[in-house]
């Protein structure tokens, strides 16, 4: 989807959420012909009012640029690992890859890397029972010495984690061992999930710098119409970036903040508005 057809979408799904935006309904809006000019979205209301509206997406670049790589890159291994069939193992619940940064697999390298994989499972499954520091509900991680074996794999992961399937339940000495079994249908080969350390201020700030720039950069592109509104919205950021809200902070908390940043000087913008475009949707008045 080109952004042009992305920021379509946005508007028509803002719309069904708050139609009355501009305080009575559209006649019509259209996109300009030429996508560089100012604003994103030309509207009519049934007064004939004309109001302009532009589009800016909260999100973290730097965040978006490496989480969209890593997606790649976990997308090539598991093409590379193939089908993973149902889960034969005796000891292991799931097994999470730890790939190496722009560790994409080379096409000459995917058969290879498979036979690998699957042979390292299987040699794994069989030492388990064995090996007395794995009995823990840690499991095994292997690291990239550990795969030295392995070559292939050696180079292109930078190691292993095994979870377990047999676990301890309950507390001593009532509890008991159980032996887990993973969904069918489901991948069992997987990577973990995104994590590292964010605060409130990791997406605060991002959306204060977005206000600054559409105001800086659009100061004085007011005139010619009769209302001019900035529609920030909240996609791509829910998949690719690290939580806007905390336990502490939340969406009507960034608000405040967004107008305490903007104070008395709203300029060129007369209305400026947050759209949380994820599941049914919700709008937030910044101004």
């Amino acid at each position: 989807m080109s952004k042009r057809e992305h920021e379509r979408a946005i508007f028509e799904a803002f719309l069904r959420v708050a139609p009355d935006f501009a305080g009575e309904k559209l006649v019509e809006w259209k996109q300009p012909e030429d996508e560089r000019e100012f604003p994103d979205i030309v509207c009519t209301c049934v007064s004939g009012c004309r109001v302009g509206v532009e589009l800016g997406e909260w999100l973290h670049e730097g965040e978006i640029r490496a989480a969209k790589g890593m997606k790649r890159i976990q997308e090539s291994i598991l093409y590379a690992a193939g089908e993973q069939g149902e889960n034969q193992t005796s000891n292991i619940y799931a097994m999470y890859l730890l790939p190496k940064p722009k560790a994409r697999i080379k096409p000459v390298d995917a058969a290879s890397f498979r036979n690998q994989l699957f042979r390292y499972i299987e040699e794994i499954d069989q030492r388990w029972p064995t090996e007395r520091f794995w009995q823990s509900p840690q499991g095994h991680r292997a690291s990239h010495e550990e795969l030295a074996s392995y070559p292939v794999l050696q180079k292109y992961l930078n190691g292993v984690l095994f979870d377990p399937s047999h676990r301890y339940e309950g507390q001593p000495p009532y509890g008991h061992r159980i032996k887990r079994q993973w969904p069918a249908g489901q991948n069992w080969i997987r990577f973990l999930a995104r994590g590292g350390s964010f605060s409130q201020d990791t997406m605060l700030q991002p959306l204060l710098e977005l206000l600054s720039e559409k105001k800086e950069h659009y100061g004085g592109s007011g005139p010619g119409f009769d209302h001019l509104c900035l529609i920030i919205y909240y996609n791509s950021a829910f998949i690719y970036n690290s939580p806007a809200e905390t336990s502490h902070f939340k969406f009507p908390d960034a608000v405040q903040a967004a107008k305490q940043f903007i104070g008395d000087d709203p300029d060129p913008f007369d209305t400026i508005l947050l759209f949380i475009a994820v599941n049914e949707g919700r709008v937030l008045r910044i101004l």
